[in-house]
């Protein structure tokens, strides 16, 4: 039997643009801009599902706000890995947990010339004037952000990320305004993490530093300060050969170590040096939720879960069924990394739990208060049905929740007169399964009181991440 969300985690085959949807409530007269989000919207080919929500082809979404009015569109991702997917009706490319059928001589060729999948359905980021989808892999594809067609096809798989894994997570340093971003550089016998800068404006990659490693850990996101880069590496490692000659896909190559320990590795961004290592108990995350310096100490917050169940529940067989041995929601952790001494302390900042957590751009980087994300009441409750607001001080939480509804990955706005912190709004792409449409959320940040709704004729699967831009209008 589906679970109530299920319909969260099936196709959209409709592409369409509409002007103006209907609004329930009352938008802040200040609002203007466009939310763009990213996610899977296509779950399987012909007689082939995909394995993995991880794994489904991008579709891009745009909710422009204007004059009180809301417009929308949305258009799958034509990366290659989308076209030749379509064109021969098949899993064509290497993905998270999804990989294409091959026979013996096919994977013995594949292992010397791996295929690497752009379907970017992870996150968006705007270089320059470019806007660009990101997954994992060194490859991107550029895209309107009115149209949403795709524009180019980007291959960052230079002599920085050759042979990488990087993250659809990356940073803008907050005095300088440079992009840095991690990326994981298999070999054998040695492999490396990297911490790179990006120069959008010359399209170029630099490599900051390289810390060695033997078996090296799926890292999904690092944490950032004005001066540190802080790499959070998790027992859940794989033997780099296994990747080229196993002949599985990607993830199904790592291992979780219940022994091992979490790795947290410092490095400065001045010279790229190795500051310090520190150990902690065994844990994973996808997200940092923010990183910042105070006095001696990194401070270092993260959504956690004790092991390995958050990956393995979400293949869409079980996720789809209810049956899922987690739900993507995790325990706020708060490490806090002393320089001087070594030493690392943490601790549970709040009983609620959070994922796809967001804070207010202007505190990134910096002390910060509230955290914002999806959550849910328990760890065995299916799929997130609420936002969340924490107070990450006092560790107190308030809720949004409505009946069959499932939000995603709030974005907070901040008003133009912004004093407060929480000044602002939440935006969310919400499913409502009551209706089987969604619709883009309003809240007020402070309160978490709904301010407005608009609703598209369609639901949106669940997707991933997204990004408000002020200054982008139809």
């Amino acid at each position: 039997m589906s679970a109530r969300y299920a319909k969260g985690f099936t196709t959209l085959s409709t592409e369409t643009t509409i002007d103006a949807l209907p609004i329930a409530g009352s938008l802040p007269p200040w609002l203007t801009g466009t939310l763009l989000r990213n996610g899977p919207g296509k779950f399987e080919l012909e007689d082939r599902d995909y394995n993995h929500w991880f794994d489904g082809l991008a579709m891009l979404h745009r909710f422009t706000i204007s004059d009180g009015t809301v417009s929308y569109a949305n258009r799958a991702l034509h990366s290659q890995d989308y076209r030749d997917s379509i064109a021969d009706g098949q899993v064509s490319m290497r993905g998270f947990a999804t990989d294409p059928c091959m026979g013996l001589f096919g994977r013995l060729m594949a292992a010397f010339n791996p295929t690497i999948t752009d379907n970017s359905n992870i996150n968006v980021v705007r270089w320059a004037d470019k806007f660009i989808a990101l997954t994992e892999s060194p490859l991107a594809v550029e895209f309107d952000p009115i149209t949403l067609k795709t524009t180019a096809h980007r291959d960052f798989n230079d002599h920085v990320l050759r042979g990488s894994a990087t993250t659809a997570h990356p940073h803008t340093h907050p005095h300088t305004g440079d992009t840095y971003n991690f990326a994981v550089h298999f070999g054998f016998p040695r492999s490396t993490y990297r911490i790179y800068r990006y120069d959008p404006a010359k399209d170029q990659r630099h490599l900051l530093a390289e810390v060695p490693v033997s078996n090296p850990a799926y890292i999904h996101s690092f944490g950032f300060t004005p001066n540190y880069a802080v790499i959070a590496a998790y027992p859940y490692t794989v033997n780099v050969p296994d990747l080229a000659f196993s002949g599985h896909a990607f993830i199904e190559n790592y291992t979780w170590d219940a022994a091992g320990k979490t790795r947290f590795y410092v490095v400065s961004l001045a010279d790229g040096s190795l500051v310090h290592t520190f150990e902690a108990d065994p844990v994973f995350a996808f997200h940092h939720i923010n990183t910042y310096e105070q006095n001696d100490e990194i401070i270092a917050d993260l959504a956690t879960y004790p092991d390995d169940r958050a990956v393995q529940g979400l293949y869409l067989d079980r996720i789809r069924s209810g049956n899922s041995p987690y739900i993507p929601a995790g325990d706020v952790h708060r490490y806090r990394l002393n320089l001087s001494d070594g030493t690392v302390q943490c601790h549970r900042v709040s009983d609620a739990l959070l994922e796809l957590p967001r804070v207010s751009d202007a505190h990134t980087a910096r002390p910060y208060r509230y955290a914002y994300g999806i959550s849910a009441e328990s760890a065995e409750v299916g799929f997130p049905d609420r936002l969340v607001k924490i107070d990450m001080d006092t560790g107190e939480a308030q809720n949004w929740a409505a009946d069959g509804c499932y939000p995603g990955e709030p974005v907070f706005v901040p008003s133009p007169a912004s004093a407060a912190e929480d000044d602002g709004v939440l935006l969310s792409v919400v499913l409502d399964t009551n209706t089987e449409q969604s619709f883009m959320l309003v809240l007020n940040a402070a309160d978490l009181t709904e301010m407005a709704r608009a609703t598209v004729p369609h639901h949106i699967p669940f997707g991933f991440h997204g990004q408000f831009y002020d200054d982008v209008q139809a």
